[in-house]
């Protein structure tokens, strides 16, 4: 389906409010459509409620409706209407026939106050008879008046409404022109969440321009260049960071079998322990680049095999670190995962553990049947207001230790995964980490 422009919407909009307001005023004119047979009642009506409102202001004791008053000037303005009053024995009226006038007053002796219309007759036109509580009562009427008059009474309400019939068309635009940043949003609402879920380290990722109006589709196809420049330098930085460990990897390698055909010393020893520590290090670089190399493949992983191969292969390092290792798992914990990032996150949990719990520590990796697998120790911890700032990459608790990418390569392998990293305090002292598998 196509998208409609901006242009588009707006304009129905405002096209769709003054066909109501248009239907408004068709459903008023059906209201007096009853009175078409006799259209001098219809202005009977309106002019009996002004001469009524303005007797009313006035606050006199008589109405001043003689023809030559300042009520009479309003009701001889339109031509064919008339005007009388009367209470108890004073009147006052304005070109007011005979025939009407009697049965007003006969009419008048049926009720104490009230209003009633009374339709045009063989020998008199329509009129308004008002009776008031104070005993004053007012006719307002219409004799027959022909089409000229007709239309120049109507052209007079015109006039006279000529505000309230030019504000109509603009109150109209005004309530159009108030829905208009609604109207934009909802025309931008789809391409605003697709550029709020894109992730500049997917690869091949755009905007699809079919979600963006017209007007912004200019908009969108810059944003997909951008894309196409953050992408391609997250690419390069990649490269870069593989290239940069692979280079590193072979002299090390070279210095390390050097190393082996010197005479065993404490020198020997320290420069084989800081190779190995470097090697680490590269390795991270490395596991670092292949997370933000792609997406990764989901299989069915068994986090308890998992587990115990990962205690397995550090038993070694912790016993030479003179921490205890151990492992708590059930038969299966199957999920659903990358094996090569479980590997990654888990046995850089342990290798931290090892790390910073310290001689004498206690470790242990445990797997729970909901997909949740742990790795807890009793060591000194870390201090929660610095457990969020270490999961980012080359942030160390303290100078010298490490280059600080463990718990940040766990991160991003728990996340590449769809997973979550938690770190807390293990009850008693010591961090534990808690890796939640979707």
């Amino acid at each position: 389906m196509k998208l409609a422009s901006i242009r588009q919407r707006i304009f129905a909009r405002v096209l769709l409010v003054q066909m109501a307001l248009a239907a408004t005023c068709l459903l008023v004119l059906a209201a007096f459509s009853r009175f078409e047979g006799d259209p001098e009642l219809v202005a009977t009506m309106v002019l009996a409620q002004i001469v009524s409102a303005e007797i009313q202001a006035e606050n006199t004791i008589l109405p001043a409706l003689e023809c030559d008053g300042s009520l009479a000037r309003r009701v001889t303005a339109d031509p064919g209407f008339w005007a009388y009053s009367w209470r108890s024995q004073e009147t006052s009226g304005c070109n007011a026939p005979a025939q009407a006038v009697s049965l007003a007053r006969l009419l008048a002796e049926g009720f104490a106050n009230g209003t009633v219309t009374v339709l045009a007759g063989p020998d008199h036109g329509p009129f308004i008879l008002e009776k008031r509580d104070d005993g004053l009562a007012l006719v307002v009427g219409a004799t027959r008046i022909g089409l000229r008059e007709k239309a120049e009474f109507l052209f007079g309400l015109i006039v006279q409404h000529v505000a309230f019939v030019l504000l109509l068309p603009f109150a109209g635009f005004l309530l159009a022109l108030a829905a208009v940043p609604k109207d934009i949003r909802l025309a931008l609402s789809r391409l605003s969440d697709a550029a709020a879920a894109a992730d500049p380290s997917g690869q091949g990722l755009r905007l699809d321009l079919a979600l963006a109006p017209p007007e912004a589709r200019g908009l969108a196809q810059s944003f997909n260049l951008l894309l196409d420049r953050l992408q391609e330098i997250a690419s390069r930085q990649r490269r870069f960071l593989a290239d940069l460990a692979h280079e590193m990897r072979t002299p090390l390698a070279i210095m390390r079998l050097r190393l082996d055909d010197l005479p065993g010393s404490a020198t020997r020893a320290s420069l084989i322990l800081d190779l190995d520590r470097l090697g680490g290090r590269i390795d991270a670089l490395l596991a670092l680049a292949r997370l933000r190399g792609g997406a990764p493949a989901a299989e069915k992983l068994d986090l308890a095999d998992l587990a115990r191969d990962i205690v397995m292969d550090r038993a070694p390092r912790a016993v030479g670190a003179g921490c205890d290792l151990a492992i708590e798992a059930p038969a299966c914990a199957e999920v659903l995962a990358d094996r090569a990032l479980g590997e990654t996150a888990l046995a850089n949990l342990v290798d931290n553990a090892i790390a910073h719990a310290g001689p004498g520590a206690s470790i242990v990796v445990r797997v729970l049947a909901t997909g949740i697998i742990e790795v807890s120790d009793d060591g000194r911890g870390i201090p929660a207001d610095l457990r969020d700032e270490l999961l980012k990459p080359f942030v160390r608790e303290k100078a010298g230790a490490g280059l600080g990418l463990g718990l940040a390569l766990v991160n991003e392998a728990v996340r590449a995964m769809g997973g979550a990293l938690e770190l807390d305090q293990t009850p008693g002292g010591g961090m534990t980490a808690r890796i939640r598998f979707t």
